[in-house]
């Protein structure tokens, strides 16, 4: 399964995107890329990987399942 984060980072160098082919590589990637991981949130975000709910929302950080949604900002 795919997930694909759009985080910002505590540096404020404003929004940065990955994609990742499972939970944890892809909090592996948020950490090297500087992603500011308030207490527990790393487990949460492990729990919800494993709901059916497609989208993750925290403060600095939106988490999607599977292929991202076609919007008119990506199809152009």
């Amino acid at each position: 399964m795919k997930f694909t984060a759009d985080f910002s980072t505590r540096n404020g160098y404003g929004n940065q995107i990955c994609i990742a082919n499972n939970i944890e590589n892809l909090i592996i990637t948020l950490v090297n890329r500087g992603f500011n991981f308030v207490d527990g949130m790393q487990n949460e975000i492990v729990e919800w990987s494993k709901t059916t709910n497609k989208k993750y929302y925290r403060t600095g950080i939106t988490i999607e399942r599977g292929d991202p949604e076609m919007t008119e900002y990506t199809s152009l």
